[in-house]
């Protein structure tokens, strides 16, 4: 994989997916962040581990 860059344009296409993970004894959501400028065609990503509700 390549690695990631910002660019100085301010407009940027995003999108936010999530990835349940299933263990034996627990369930681990990802919270993963995709973006690109449309007009120069950087890219990149960033992740993070979804806080559980307690209920």
């Amino acid at each position: 994989m390549n690695r990631s860059l910002w660019c100085e344009h301010e407009e940027k296409t995003s999108k936010i997916s999530t990835v349940k993970y299933n263990f034996d004894d627990k369930e681990i959501q990802l919270i993963v962040q995709t973006w690109m400028c449309p007009l120069c065609g950087v890219h990149g990503s960033t992740t993070a581990v979804a806080d559980r509700a307690e209920g």
